[in-house]
């Protein structure tokens, strides 16, 4: 009895999404649409510093890390990066290096030689 009760469900629980999506995706065409030929918007130019990264900002960064949260996937405790002012350069090298190369490895042996040049 239990599993026709399951199947029951999970059929209910497919047809109200297929009814769903049926009324998001099959629905008519907007009244209004947008002239993208219209050049206007593009001339919108955005102050953006693409410079290399400083080491007050990584120290800015770091200095906002909540305390007392899980370490990520490096195993990096963020109470280390806050109170040790001698891991900022190394991090600033890091991340110009992803910056200018726009790539970055997950193998920490590579990543190695940019905190120990």
């Amino acid at each position: 009895m239990e599993v026709v009760h399951l199947r029951n469900t999970h059929e209910l629980q497919c047809n109200r999404w297929h009814q769903h999506f049926s009324s998001v995706l099959n629905c008519l065409e907007p009244e209004i649409q947008h002239d993208f030929t219209d050049n206007e918007g593009s001339a919108l130019v955005l102050d953006v510093n693409m410079n290399l990264i400083t080491e007050g900002e990584v120290l800015k960064a770091i200095h906002r890390l909540k305390n007392g949260k899980a370490a990520g996937i490096d195993h990096i405790q963020r109470e280390l990066l806050k109170y040790s002012s001698a891991i900022v350069p190394a991090v600033t090298r890091l991340c110009n290096v992803v910056w200018e190369t726009k790539k970055c490895t997950s193998r920490l042996a590579e990543w190695h030689r940019y905190f120990f040049p």
